[in-house]
């Protein structure tokens, strides 16, 4: 069986979602409450799972996952220092 994962993330500060990225293929159904990583707009966001919802036409399970970015304590805009910071 395939598995689809359709993600949407919450950023914080944001009231509506963002598309992030499809993945195919995913051995195992996602959790509530569970973090994990996302592609928004390709950049890398740490996000839980608030809910989701799964459909399974045929051999495909289609899962389309709401997901809120984890704050972290960080303010909003805040990024990790990278080398190019550094030259």
């Amino acid at each position: 069986m395939q598995h689809i994962w359709h993600i949407k993330v919450r950023k914080v500060g944001q009231a509506d979602c963002e598309i992030a990225d499809i993945r195919l293929d995913q051995r195992r159904a996602p959790v509530q409450g569970e973090a994990i990583a996302a592609v928004v707009n390709r950049e890398k966001v740490h996000v839980k799972i608030v809910s989701f919802n799964t459909s399974q036409p045929g051999s495909t399970a289609t899962h389309t996952i709401l997901a809120d970015e984890l704050d972290d304590g960080n303010p909003p805009g805040h990024r990790e220092a990278t080398e190019k910071d550094f030259e």
